[in-house]
Protein backbone atom coordinates (compact mmCIF):
# COMPACT_ATOMS: atom_id res chain seq x y z
CA UNK A 1 0.00 0.00 0.00
CA UNK A 2 3.17 2.60 0.12
CA UNK A 3 2.69 6.07 -1.96
CA UNK A 4 4.54 6.96 -4.42
CA UNK A 5 6.97 10.04 -3.09
CA UNK A 6 6.53 12.80 -5.30
CA UNK A 7 10.06 13.64 -5.93
CA UNK A 8 10.81 15.28 -8.83
CA UNK A 9 13.76 18.08 -9.88
CA UNK A 10 10.97 20.60 -11.12
CA UNK A 11 9.63 20.52 -7.53
CA UNK A 12 12.72 20.59 -5.86
CA UNK A 13 14.18 23.81 -7.63
CA UNK A 14 10.23 25.49 -6.95
CA UNK A 15 10.80 24.74 -3.27
CA UNK A 16 14.12 26.48 -3.69
CA UNK A 17 12.80 29.67 -5.35
CA UNK A 18 10.45 30.42 -3.25
CA UNK A 19 12.94 30.24 0.05
CA UNK A 20 10.75 27.22 1.25
CA UNK A 21 7.79 29.37 1.99
CA UNK A 22 6.36 26.19 3.82
CA UNK A 23 8.79 26.78 6.58
CA UNK A 24 7.20 26.35 10.01
CA UNK A 25 8.36 26.28 13.77
CA UNK A 26 10.50 29.60 14.02
CA UNK A 27 12.95 29.33 16.74
CA UNK A 28 11.39 30.54 20.23
CA UNK A 29 7.71 30.09 18.41
CA UNK A 30 5.17 27.69 20.98
CA UNK A 31 4.34 24.44 19.24
CA UNK A 32 1.98 24.11 16.66
CA UNK A 33 -1.85 23.88 18.74
CA UNK A 34 -1.30 26.86 20.98
CA UNK A 35 -0.38 26.64 24.63
CA UNK A 36 3.04 26.53 26.11
CA UNK A 37 5.48 23.41 26.39
CA UNK A 38 4.75 22.16 29.50
CA UNK A 39 0.88 21.70 28.12
CA UNK A 40 0.21 17.97 27.33
CA UNK A 41 -1.29 17.55 23.15
CA UNK A 42 -4.71 17.36 23.01
CA UNK A 43 -6.34 14.37 21.06
CA UNK A 44 -9.99 14.64 19.68
CA UNK A 45 -10.43 10.99 18.19
CA UNK A 46 -13.73 11.23 17.38
CA UNK A 47 -13.36 14.29 14.84
CA UNK A 48 -9.35 12.79 13.65
CA UNK A 49 -10.76 8.81 12.27
CA UNK A 50 -14.51 10.26 11.41
CA UNK A 51 -13.01 9.80 7.69
CA UNK A 52 -10.55 7.81 6.10
CA UNK A 53 -6.97 9.05 6.76
CA UNK A 54 -3.26 7.80 6.14
CA UNK A 55 -0.11 7.79 7.78
CA UNK A 56 3.27 7.26 6.13
CA UNK A 57 6.15 6.22 7.52
CA UNK A 58 9.63 5.33 6.00
CA UNK A 59 11.97 3.10 8.54
CA UNK A 60 15.21 2.01 8.59
CA UNK A 61 15.10 -1.43 7.21
CA UNK A 62 18.73 -3.03 8.62
CA UNK A 63 19.81 -4.91 12.25
CA UNK A 64 16.23 -4.44 13.51
CA UNK A 65 14.20 -4.61 10.10
CA UNK A 66 10.72 -3.64 10.02
CA UNK A 67 8.61 -6.77 11.30
CA UNK A 68 7.52 -5.26 14.60
CA UNK A 69 6.82 -1.94 13.44
CA UNK A 70 4.24 -3.28 10.71
CA UNK A 71 2.76 -5.24 13.70
CA UNK A 72 2.35 -2.23 15.83
CA UNK A 73 0.92 -0.51 13.30
CA UNK A 74 -1.40 -3.19 12.21
CA UNK A 75 -2.53 -3.35 16.18
CA UNK A 76 -2.42 1.06 15.91
CA UNK A 77 -5.27 0.29 12.97
CA UNK A 78 -7.30 -2.37 14.65
CA UNK A 79 -7.67 0.30 17.88
CA UNK A 80 -8.87 3.12 15.28
CA UNK A 81 -11.02 3.01 12.69
CA UNK A 82 -10.47 5.00 9.22
CA UNK A 83 -6.61 4.97 9.71
CA UNK A 84 -4.24 2.95 7.43
CA UNK A 85 -0.39 3.23 8.15
CA UNK A 86 1.81 2.46 5.89
CA UNK A 87 5.50 1.40 6.56
CA UNK A 88 8.08 1.49 4.28
CA UNK A 89 11.49 -0.39 4.93
CA UNK A 90 14.51 1.61 3.71
CA UNK A 91 17.59 0.15 3.76
CA UNK A 92 18.81 4.33 2.82
CA UNK A 93 16.99 6.31 5.18
CA UNK A 94 19.39 8.76 5.55
CA UNK A 95 19.37 9.60 1.61
CA UNK A 96 15.88 9.30 1.36
CA UNK A 97 15.63 11.81 4.39
CA UNK A 98 18.14 14.21 2.74
CA UNK A 99 16.45 13.70 -0.68
CA UNK A 100 12.98 14.40 0.61
CA UNK A 101 12.38 16.58 3.94
CA UNK A 102 12.97 20.24 2.36
CA UNK A 103 10.19 19.10 -0.29
CA UNK A 104 7.35 20.40 1.65
CA UNK A 105 4.27 19.42 1.68
CA UNK A 106 3.21 19.07 -2.13
CA UNK A 107 6.03 17.02 -2.90
CA UNK A 108 6.75 14.59 -0.13
CA UNK A 109 3.63 12.62 1.87
CA UNK A 110 6.08 11.10 4.58
CA UNK A 111 4.73 11.82 7.94
CA UNK A 112 7.58 9.75 10.05
CA UNK A 113 10.73 8.84 9.93
CA UNK A 114 12.27 6.20 11.99
CA UNK A 115 15.77 7.35 10.90
CA UNK A 116 19.56 7.06 12.10
CA UNK A 117 20.53 10.34 13.14
CA UNK A 118 18.67 13.60 13.13
CA UNK A 119 20.41 16.63 12.04
CA UNK A 120 18.66 18.41 14.60
CA UNK A 121 21.02 22.19 14.04
CA UNK A 122 21.28 21.06 10.65
CA UNK A 123 17.01 20.55 9.80
CA UNK A 124 16.77 23.48 12.66
CA UNK A 125 18.34 25.94 10.59
CA UNK A 126 20.73 25.69 7.58
CA UNK A 127 19.53 23.63 5.15
CA UNK A 128 16.35 26.09 5.25
CA UNK A 129 18.51 28.50 4.13
CA UNK A 130 18.04 30.64 6.68
CA UNK A 131 19.74 32.60 10.12
CA UNK A 132 21.00 30.42 12.52
CA UNK A 133 17.80 28.83 14.04
CA UNK A 134 14.85 30.95 12.40
CA UNK A 135 13.34 28.20 11.32
CA UNK A 136 12.79 24.55 11.40
CA UNK A 137 11.76 21.74 9.75
CA UNK A 138 11.31 19.34 11.96
CA UNK A 139 7.99 19.58 13.96
CA UNK A 140 8.16 21.10 17.68
CA UNK A 141 7.76 17.63 20.10
CA UNK A 142 7.97 19.19 23.08
CA UNK A 143 4.01 19.06 24.12
CA UNK A 144 4.08 15.33 22.96
CA UNK A 145 6.64 14.13 25.55
CA UNK A 146 4.62 15.75 27.98
CA UNK A 147 1.36 13.68 26.41
CA UNK A 148 0.09 10.57 28.63
CA UNK A 149 1.44 7.63 26.74
CA UNK A 150 -1.61 5.87 25.61
CA UNK A 151 -3.40 3.60 27.84
CA UNK A 152 -1.14 4.85 30.67
CA UNK A 153 -0.55 6.74 33.24
CA UNK A 154 2.60 8.32 32.79
CA UNK A 155 3.90 10.85 30.24
CA UNK A 156 6.33 10.08 27.44
CA UNK A 157 9.43 12.10 29.35
CA UNK A 158 8.42 10.35 32.57
CA UNK A 159 8.96 7.11 30.84
CA UNK A 160 11.92 8.14 28.50
CA UNK A 161 15.66 7.63 29.80
CA UNK A 162 16.29 11.37 31.16
CA UNK A 163 19.57 11.11 29.18
CA UNK A 164 18.14 10.38 25.94
CA UNK A 165 15.74 13.18 26.61
CA UNK A 166 18.75 15.94 27.06
CA UNK A 167 20.27 14.75 24.38
CA UNK A 168 17.04 15.36 22.02
CA UNK A 169 16.93 18.70 23.74
CA UNK A 170 17.66 22.11 22.17
CA UNK A 171 18.04 25.04 24.13
CA UNK A 172 17.45 28.77 22.14
CA UNK A 173 18.00 31.51 25.05
CA UNK A 174 15.39 30.04 28.19
CA UNK A 175 13.45 27.66 26.17
CA UNK A 176 14.21 23.83 26.05
CA UNK A 177 12.53 22.01 23.06
CA UNK A 178 12.63 18.52 21.90
CA UNK A 179 12.10 17.60 17.66
CA UNK A 180 12.96 14.31 18.23
CA UNK A 181 12.39 10.30 20.48
CA UNK A 182 14.73 7.56 20.12
CA UNK A 183 13.08 4.29 19.04
CA UNK A 184 15.43 1.91 20.05
CA UNK A 185 18.41 1.41 22.37
CA UNK A 186 20.27 -2.01 22.61
CA UNK A 187 23.12 -2.39 24.94
CA UNK A 188 26.46 -2.28 23.66
CA UNK A 189 29.68 -2.84 25.47
CA UNK A 190 31.59 -6.33 26.01
CA UNK A 191 29.92 -9.55 25.60
CA UNK A 192 32.34 -12.61 26.83
CA UNK A 193 32.04 -16.12 26.74
CA UNK A 194 30.93 -17.44 29.72
CA UNK A 195 32.22 -21.37 28.90
CA UNK A 196 36.01 -19.65 28.76
CA UNK A 197 35.23 -17.45 32.29
CA UNK A 198 33.81 -20.36 33.90
CA UNK A 199 36.99 -23.20 32.63
CA UNK A 200 39.37 -20.62 33.57
CA UNK A 201 37.66 -19.75 36.92
CA UNK A 202 37.07 -16.27 36.15
CA UNK A 203 34.43 -13.79 37.66
CA UNK A 204 33.06 -11.36 35.90
CA UNK A 205 35.06 -8.23 36.62
CA UNK A 206 33.76 -5.39 38.70
CA UNK A 207 36.54 -2.27 37.82
CA UNK A 208 38.40 -2.13 34.95
CA UNK A 209 41.43 -3.06 37.34
CA UNK A 210 40.13 -6.49 37.55
CA UNK A 211 39.29 -6.37 33.52
CA UNK A 212 43.41 -5.09 33.40
CA UNK A 213 43.69 -8.41 35.96
CA UNK A 214 42.12 -10.46 33.42
CA UNK A 215 44.46 -10.05 31.12
CA UNK A 216 47.46 -10.93 33.24
CA UNK A 217 45.78 -13.96 34.47
CA UNK A 218 44.97 -15.35 30.97
CA UNK A 219 48.56 -14.45 30.17
CA UNK A 220 49.49 -16.94 32.99
CA UNK A 221 47.16 -19.52 31.82
CA UNK A 222 48.78 -19.30 28.45
CA UNK A 223 52.10 -19.69 29.47
CA UNK A 224 50.62 -23.00 31.50
CA UNK A 225 48.83 -24.50 29.66
CA UNK A 226 50.23 -24.10 25.71
CA UNK A 227 48.11 -26.25 23.90
CA UNK A 228 44.45 -24.14 25.48
CA UNK A 229 46.06 -20.64 24.76
CA UNK A 230 42.89 -18.22 25.43
CA UNK A 231 43.14 -14.22 23.51
CA UNK A 232 41.57 -11.91 25.79
CA UNK A 233 39.99 -10.07 23.15
CA UNK A 234 38.92 -9.97 19.39
CA UNK A 235 37.75 -6.52 18.23
CA UNK A 236 37.18 -4.53 15.06
CA UNK A 237 36.07 -0.64 13.94
CA UNK A 238 34.87 1.16 16.67
CA UNK A 239 33.28 -0.55 19.28
CA UNK A 240 35.51 -0.31 21.80
CA UNK A 241 34.42 3.37 21.52
CA UNK A 242 31.40 2.14 23.64
CA UNK A 243 34.07 1.49 26.41
CA UNK A 244 35.85 4.59 26.29
CA UNK A 245 32.78 7.23 26.36
CA UNK A 246 31.12 4.73 29.27
CA UNK A 247 34.29 4.99 31.29
CA UNK A 248 34.24 8.70 30.54
CA UNK A 249 30.90 9.32 31.72
CA UNK A 250 31.46 7.23 35.27
CA UNK A 251 33.98 9.31 35.68
CA UNK A 252 33.07 12.71 34.73
CA UNK A 253 29.40 12.59 34.60
CA UNK A 254 26.83 12.33 31.77
CA UNK A 255 26.56 16.22 31.31
CA UNK A 256 30.12 16.65 30.76
CA UNK A 257 29.95 14.09 28.13
CA UNK A 258 27.05 15.57 26.22
CA UNK A 259 28.47 19.09 26.22
CA UNK A 260 31.55 18.11 24.42
CA UNK A 261 29.08 16.80 22.12
CA UNK A 262 27.33 19.70 22.08
CA UNK A 263 30.41 21.91 21.89
CA UNK A 264 29.29 24.09 24.24
CA UNK A 265 28.46 24.45 28.40
CA UNK A 266 25.74 26.78 28.10
CA UNK A 267 23.04 24.46 26.68
CA UNK A 268 22.88 26.41 23.19
CA UNK A 269 24.30 24.47 20.43
CA UNK A 270 24.82 28.09 18.11
CA UNK A 271 26.97 29.53 20.80
CA UNK A 272 29.97 27.03 20.74
CA UNK A 273 32.76 27.18 23.88
CA UNK A 274 36.27 25.73 23.59
CA UNK A 275 36.34 25.08 27.19
CA UNK A 276 33.59 22.14 26.40
CA UNK A 277 36.23 20.12 24.58
CA UNK A 278 39.17 20.41 26.71
CA UNK A 279 40.07 19.31 29.85
CA UNK A 280 38.22 15.95 30.03
CA UNK A 281 40.06 13.89 32.39
CA UNK A 282 37.53 10.76 32.19
CA UNK A 283 38.38 10.05 28.76
CA UNK A 284 42.09 10.44 29.69
CA UNK A 285 41.56 8.16 32.23
CA UNK A 286 39.30 5.90 29.83
CA UNK A 287 42.53 6.28 27.50
CA UNK A 288 44.93 4.75 30.05
CA UNK A 289 42.52 1.69 30.42
CA UNK A 290 42.24 0.92 26.40
CA UNK A 291 46.38 1.47 26.29
CA UNK A 292 46.91 -0.75 29.08
CA UNK A 293 44.30 -3.55 27.61
CA UNK A 294 45.45 -3.31 24.02
CA UNK A 295 49.37 -2.37 23.81
CA UNK A 296 50.41 -5.47 23.89
CA UNK A 297 49.48 -7.52 20.53
CA UNK A 298 49.21 -10.74 22.52
CA UNK A 299 46.05 -9.67 23.94
CA UNK A 300 44.06 -9.23 20.92
CA UNK A 301 43.70 -11.28 17.48
CA UNK A 302 43.56 -9.20 14.92
CA UNK A 303 43.36 -5.92 16.03
CA UNK A 304 41.22 -3.16 14.74
CA UNK A 305 41.77 -4.34 11.13
CA UNK A 306 39.05 -6.98 11.19
CA UNK A 307 35.56 -6.62 9.59
CA UNK A 308 32.97 -6.73 12.38
CA UNK A 309 31.64 -10.14 10.35
CA UNK A 310 35.23 -11.30 10.64
CA UNK A 311 35.65 -10.45 14.46
CA UNK A 312 32.49 -12.16 15.06
CA UNK A 313 33.80 -15.37 13.38
CA UNK A 314 36.63 -15.27 15.26
CA UNK A 315 35.17 -15.23 18.28
CA UNK A 316 32.63 -17.42 17.89
CA UNK A 317 34.61 -19.78 16.39
CA UNK A 318 35.30 -22.44 19.45
CA UNK A 319 39.11 -23.54 18.14
CA UNK A 320 40.04 -19.93 18.64
CA UNK A 321 39.44 -19.15 22.29
CA UNK A 322 38.62 -15.31 22.74
CA UNK A 323 37.20 -14.40 25.55
CA UNK A 324 35.89 -11.39 25.21
CA UNK A 325 35.05 -8.80 21.97
CA UNK A 326 33.49 -5.46 22.11
CA UNK A 327 29.89 -5.80 20.28
CA UNK A 328 26.27 -4.72 20.29
CA UNK A 329 22.64 -6.40 21.12
CA UNK A 330 22.86 -6.99 17.50
CA UNK A 331 25.63 -10.19 17.88
CA UNK A 332 23.11 -12.54 18.45
CA UNK A 333 20.59 -12.24 15.63
CA UNK A 334 24.32 -11.58 13.72
CA UNK A 335 25.74 -14.66 14.29
CA UNK A 336 22.13 -17.07 14.30
CA UNK A 337 22.34 -15.47 10.52
CA UNK A 338 25.77 -16.74 10.20
CA UNK A 339 25.15 -20.19 11.41
CA UNK A 340 27.04 -19.56 14.69
CA UNK A 341 26.16 -20.63 17.64
CA UNK A 342 25.48 -17.74 20.57
CA UNK A 343 23.88 -19.79 23.58
CA UNK A 344 27.16 -19.12 25.53
CA UNK A 345 27.48 -15.51 25.19
CA UNK A 346 26.73 -13.34 27.56
CA UNK A 347 26.53 -8.95 27.59
CA UNK A 348 28.68 -7.82 30.62
CA UNK A 349 28.28 -4.82 33.03
CA UNK A 350 30.60 -2.30 31.82
CA UNK A 351 33.20 -2.16 34.63
CA UNK A 352 33.23 0.61 36.89
CA UNK A 353 36.31 2.84 36.13
CA UNK A 354 38.98 2.03 38.83
CA UNK A 355 39.84 6.09 38.50
CA UNK A 356 35.92 6.78 39.15
CA UNK A 357 36.15 4.41 41.86
CA UNK A 358 38.50 6.37 43.36
CA UNK A 359 37.00 9.33 42.81
CA UNK A 360 33.85 8.69 44.63
CA UNK A 361 35.85 7.31 47.93
CA UNK A 362 36.68 3.91 46.77
CA UNK A 363 33.17 2.87 46.52
CA UNK A 364 32.26 1.01 43.54
CA UNK A 365 28.81 1.02 44.13
CA UNK A 366 28.92 5.20 44.40
CA UNK A 367 30.33 5.05 40.66
CA UNK A 368 27.29 5.85 38.63
CA UNK A 369 25.75 2.90 36.68
CA UNK A 370 25.63 3.49 32.63
CA UNK A 371 25.73 1.17 29.58
CA UNK A 372 26.51 2.37 26.40
CA UNK A 373 23.65 2.50 23.68
CA UNK A 374 22.92 3.56 20.45
CA UNK A 375 19.67 5.10 21.20
CA UNK A 376 21.28 8.42 19.61
CA UNK A 377 21.61 6.88 16.21
CA UNK A 378 18.17 5.59 15.87
CA UNK A 379 15.88 8.84 15.90
CA UNK A 380 12.49 9.08 14.72
CA UNK A 381 10.57 13.14 13.82
CA UNK A 382 8.32 14.29 12.12
CA UNK A 383 8.09 17.23 9.15
CA UNK A 384 6.59 20.09 10.36
CA UNK A 385 4.37 20.58 7.58
CA UNK A 386 2.84 16.80 7.49
CA UNK A 387 -0.71 17.09 6.86
CA UNK A 388 -1.53 14.18 8.76
CA UNK A 389 0.76 15.00 11.78
CA UNK A 390 -1.92 15.17 14.48
CA UNK A 391 -2.27 11.19 13.88
CA UNK A 392 1.79 10.99 13.79
CA UNK A 393 1.94 12.20 17.68
CA UNK A 394 -1.69 10.43 18.32
CA UNK A 395 0.83 7.03 16.83
CA UNK A 396 3.83 8.03 18.53
CA UNK A 397 1.70 7.99 22.33
CA UNK A 398 0.89 4.08 21.25
CA UNK A 399 4.20 3.26 20.02
CA UNK A 400 6.12 3.80 23.56
CA UNK A 401 3.26 1.81 25.29
CA UNK A 402 3.85 -1.32 26.96
CA UNK A 403 1.91 -3.00 24.34
CA UNK A 404 4.01 -1.63 21.59
CA UNK A 405 7.30 -1.75 23.48
CA UNK A 406 6.74 -5.42 23.81
CA UNK A 407 6.21 -5.81 19.98
CA UNK A 408 9.47 -4.69 19.40
CA UNK A 409 11.45 -6.89 22.16
CA UNK A 410 9.93 -10.17 21.09
CA UNK A 411 11.12 -9.51 17.26
CA UNK A 412 14.35 -7.82 17.99
CA UNK A 413 15.51 -8.77 21.43
CA UNK A 414 16.02 -5.19 22.19
CA UNK A 415 14.24 -2.40 24.20
CA UNK A 416 13.09 0.93 24.12
CA UNK A 417 15.08 3.69 25.43
CA UNK A 418 13.08 3.89 28.45
CA UNK A 419 14.24 4.50 32.12
CA UNK A 420 15.18 1.54 33.91
CA UNK A 421 12.48 0.55 36.22
CA UNK A 422 10.05 1.10 32.63
CA UNK A 423 12.21 -1.65 30.83
CA UNK A 424 11.55 -4.01 34.11
CA UNK A 425 7.71 -2.85 34.16
CA UNK A 426 6.85 -4.08 30.65
CA UNK A 427 9.27 -6.71 30.09
CA UNK A 428 7.81 -8.58 33.77
CA UNK A 429 4.44 -7.96 33.21
CA UNK A 430 4.24 -9.56 30.32
CA UNK A 431 6.22 -12.54 30.97
CA UNK A 432 8.93 -11.56 27.91
CA UNK A 433 11.86 -12.94 30.50
CA UNK A 434 10.61 -16.27 30.24
CA UNK A 435 11.14 -16.82 26.65
CA UNK A 436 15.12 -15.14 26.30
CA UNK A 437 17.69 -16.37 25.47
CA UNK A 438 21.12 -16.34 28.13
CA UNK A 439 22.35 -13.44 25.86
CA UNK A 440 18.76 -11.52 25.57
CA UNK A 441 18.88 -12.31 29.38
CA UNK A 442 21.75 -10.66 30.17
CA UNK A 443 21.05 -8.01 28.12
CA UNK A 444 17.83 -7.43 29.90
CA UNK A 445 19.84 -7.42 33.29
CA UNK A 446 22.28 -4.84 32.04
CA UNK A 447 19.72 -2.66 30.35
CA UNK A 448 17.08 -3.04 33.64
CA UNK A 449 19.70 -1.93 36.11
CA UNK A 450 21.79 1.14 34.48
CA UNK A 451 21.33 4.30 32.93
CA UNK A 452 22.40 5.02 29.15
CA UNK A 453 25.19 6.21 27.45
CA UNK A 454 25.83 7.60 24.17
CA UNK A 455 27.83 9.52 21.58
CA UNK A 456 25.88 12.50 19.72
CA UNK A 457 27.92 13.37 16.70
CA UNK A 458 25.09 15.49 15.13
CA UNK A 459 23.78 17.59 17.56
CA UNK A 460 26.22 21.00 16.99
CA UNK A 461 26.93 22.90 13.79
CA UNK A 462 30.40 22.22 14.57
CA UNK A 463 30.08 18.50 13.46
CA UNK A 464 28.02 18.73 10.48
CA UNK A 465 28.94 20.62 7.05
CA UNK A 466 32.33 21.65 6.42
CA UNK A 467 33.57 22.04 9.73
CA UNK A 468 32.96 18.41 10.46
CA UNK A 469 34.35 18.37 13.95
CA UNK A 470 35.00 14.01 14.72
CA UNK A 471 34.29 12.51 18.05
CA UNK A 472 37.69 11.25 17.84
CA UNK A 473 39.51 14.12 14.99
CA UNK A 474 43.34 12.60 15.16
CA UNK A 475 41.90 10.48 12.38
CA UNK A 476 43.06 7.53 14.45
CA UNK A 477 40.48 5.56 16.80
CA UNK A 478 41.69 5.37 20.22
CA UNK A 479 41.84 1.58 20.27
CA UNK A 480 43.87 1.83 17.11
CA UNK A 481 46.02 4.75 18.50
CA UNK A 482 47.01 2.80 21.65
CA UNK A 483 47.55 -1.15 19.97
CA UNK A 484 51.27 -1.81 18.99
CA UNK A 485 52.68 0.14 16.60
CA UNK A 486 49.70 2.73 16.26
CA UNK A 487 52.40 5.69 18.17
CA UNK A 488 50.62 6.85 20.83
CA UNK A 489 50.25 6.50 24.77
CA UNK A 490 46.83 7.66 26.20
CA UNK A 491 48.95 10.62 27.14
CA UNK A 492 50.52 11.74 23.66
CA UNK A 493 46.85 10.91 22.11
CA UNK A 494 45.00 13.22 24.68
CA UNK A 495 47.50 15.68 24.49
CA UNK A 496 46.95 15.77 20.51
CA UNK A 497 43.64 16.59 20.72
CA UNK A 498 43.69 19.26 23.04
CA UNK A 499 46.11 20.54 20.91
CA UNK A 500 44.15 20.11 17.60
CA UNK A 501 40.83 21.48 18.99
CA UNK A 502 43.21 24.73 19.90
CA UNK A 503 44.83 24.92 16.78
CA UNK A 504 41.35 24.45 14.93
CA UNK A 505 38.78 26.48 17.11
CA UNK A 506 38.88 29.47 14.93
CA UNK A 507 38.69 27.83 11.29
CA UNK A 508 35.81 25.50 13.09
CA UNK A 509 33.91 28.34 13.89
CA UNK A 510 34.61 29.86 10.63
CA UNK A 511 33.26 26.70 8.83
CA UNK A 512 29.93 25.78 10.54
CA UNK A 513 28.83 29.56 9.73
CA UNK A 514 28.55 30.47 13.19
CA UNK A 515 31.80 33.01 12.59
Amino acid sequence: MSKKLKLTAIALSLCMLVSFAWACNPQGELPSGGGNNTEPEVFNEAEMFATPRTLTIYAMDRGYHTDWLETIADNYEKKFNNVTVDVVPRTSIETDEQNTILLGPDANDIDIYFSSIPNFTKYYAEQTGQPWGQYSVLENLTRLYNTKVYGEEITLKEKMSDEVTAAMTLKTGNTESQYSFSWAAGACGLVYNSALFEELNLEVPETTDDLIAIVSTVNNWNAANPTKKVTPFVWSGTYWNYLVNTWWAQYSGMETVRNFYKCTANGNVMTPQLDALLNQQGKLEAYKVLEALLSNSNNSSGGGTLTNKAAQAIFTNPSKRVLMCPEGDWFESETAANGQDGSIYRVMPTPKLSAAVAKYGGSVEAVPNYIFTLASTHGLFIPCYSREKDIAKHFLTYFYSDEAACEFTKATGSFQAFKPQYIRQYVQDNGLQDDMTNFRMSQYEVMSSAELVFSMTRLSPLRYGQAALEEFPLGLQPANAFFEGGGYTADSYYTAENRYYNDNWAQMLKLSGIN
